[in-house]
């Protein structure tokens, strides 16, 4: 009787540790889905880049949360908020994270850019709480810039033929609320699918 209460809380144990490992894959794999999917294009960030007047909403067809970020810090709007924070002093606006949003590392004397184009690379996220539930998940990821920004923003997940996928951003003190759509588009004689963010209509 005794062996087999030994055997069972072994097995028990050995359960529990590979659930564990498989919660922290998920944990890891949706870290990289929030870098991925809260990244610009390079040809948005070089329109972007090139405007001459204040960024709008309008601006741009893929709403993107690096995208809403930019947009948030050419407005008149208080910098300062609760899910975002500049950590510099003086003037903070779009120039301000346009370099860490392109980052760029030398190799074989070439500037070689990161991609994705972001405001969180991976290596900026300082935390991500989840709550997975099979194949979706909802959670809060922290990121940080040392010497630059700092913020927060809500995300929900979910799983596709074993690839995690975000499917909304949120940043409530920024105004900032985006959902992926997915549509068709015409090229040629035929359609291809694409996807874009989107910021939702305010609630009233």
């Amino acid at each position: 009787m005794l062996r087999r209460l030994v055997v069972l809380l072994s097995l028990l144990n050995a359960s529990a540790v590979v659930m564990a490992h498989a919660a922290d894959a998920d944990v890891e794999a949706i870290k990289r889905a929030i870098v991925m999917d809260s990244a610009m294009t390079r040809e948005d960030m070089l329109k972007v880049a090139g405007s001459e007047k204040a960024l709008e909403l309008t601006d741009l067809e893929d709403q993107s949360l690096t995208f809403m970020l930019f947009v948030f810090l050419a407005s008149d709007k208080e910098k300062k908020q609760a899910d975002f924070q500049p950590l510099m002093e003086g003037e903070f606006g779009p120039v301000s994270i346009a370099n860490e949003v392109g980052r760029v590392r030398r190799r074989d004397r070439r500037l070689i850019p990161y991609e994705p184009m972001t405001c969180i690379h991976l290596d900026r996220i300082t935390d991500c709480t989840c709550k997975i539930d099979g194949d979706t998940a909802t959670g809060t990821v922290s990121f940080k810039v040392p010497g630059l920004y700092e913020g927060k923003a809500e995300f929900y997940a979910e799983r596709h033929d074993g690839e995690w996928f975000i499917y909304k951003f949120s940043m409530p003190s920024l105004d900032v609320d985006i959902v992926r759509e997915f549509r068709e588009r015409q090229v040629g004689d035929g359609f291809r699918e694409e996807n874009v963010w989107r910021q939702r209509p305010a609630k009233r």
